[in-house]
């Protein structure tokens, strides 16, 4: 029943991360790719965005990232995007993508939950081999019969 319950578990979380991913994230594009003040300004003004978070990351704007991205470390791993002077363009927490993910991996049950979840992965790998390889008997097993 446990085993059931963290396949349904793994499935459902895996579909939503795989919609969302499909769905994609719309970047704010910057006016101002190139950075005009010091990396330190653009910490300070995403880091004022949320009370007592800290900036843990910092993207450069580029082609593939219109906008200069800083991630804090708080509870919702807040995203904060900036063009090239320091002004905030968005403010967004992906807090709820990254429960889910924790759902999925088996993080959110800890150590036990990551060896769950492993193994899991393999009996399903183990499961898939055996379905071909019984097939493939049968399949043998039909031809020695005509």
């Amino acid at each position: 029943m446990v085993a059931v319950a963290f396949f349904t578990i793994t499935a459902i979380t895996g579909l939503l991360l795989t919609i969302a991913h499909l769905k994609g994230e719309t970047v704010p594009v910057a006016s101002n790719q190139e950075l005009l003040v010091p990396l330190e300004s653009l910490t300070h003004a995403a880091e004022g965005e949320v009370d007592g978070a800290q900036a843990i990351r910092i993207t450069l704007a580029s082609d593939d990232a219109p906008s200069f991205i800083v991630e804090l470390d708080d509870t919702a791993h807040t995203r904060v995007f900036l063009d090239g002077s320091g002004e905030v363009l968005a403010t967004r927490g992906v807090g709820r993508r990254a429960s889910i993910l924790s759902l999925h991996t088996g993080r959110a049950g800890g150590l036990l939950g990551q060896l769950v979840a492993t193994l899991s992965a393999l009996g399903l790998i183990l499961m898939g081999y055996t379905g071909l390889a019984i097939a493939q008997a049968r399949k043998r097993k039909k031809g020695d019969r005509v």
